[in-house]
């Protein structure tokens, strides 16, 4: 079995999350993650793609994407002995989210002879920042009271 060009990517993960007994009835929690995917390709789309079961090879000659994400939260959990309520909780939380994405349109680009033209293989040839989301960024609090 042959592999399949540009059928793999790089990714780095981080996460951790810590719980601290403030007392015998109440917890802060702090917790982050992070997701970073380099040069993840849509195979599919492109010239690169292999047909399977009679689906239609694409014809871009590349698109790929880049991602990255962080979240952080903290949250204060605290659990009644006898009063008003049984539990509530208390979150805040932030996150961050962006993507980019490099899909050359034809008229971007020079046409490759049938024999891929090596520039394709080149970096700078290749990334020129053809698509950026704006980044996006959230920020969350909430609380919640069980009775």
């Amino acid at each position: 079995m042959v592999t399949q060009p540009h059928t793999g990517y790089d990714e780095q993960d981080f996460d951790f999350k810590l719980r601290f007994a403030l007392s015998g009835v109440t917890d802060l929690v702090a917790a982050f993650q992070s997701v970073e995917v380099d040069d993840a390709w849509r195979t599919h789309r492109t010239i690169f793609g292999r047909s399977w079961r009679g689906t239609t090879v694409g014809n871009e000659l590349r698109r790929s994407l880049d991602q990255r994400r962080s979240l952080g939260y903290l949250q204060l959990h605290h659990r009644s002995s006898g009063g008003f309520f049984d539990a509530m909780a208390a979150s805040l939380s932030w996150q961050r989210q962006e993507e980019e994405r490099d899909r050359p349109r034809s008229n971007e680009i020079e046409t490759p002879s049938p024999d891929l033209d090596p520039d394709l293989f080149d970096e700078e040839y290749r990334i020129h920042g053809s698509g950026l989301n704006e980044p996006g960024r959230n920020f969350l609090a909430s609380a919640q009271i069980r009775f």
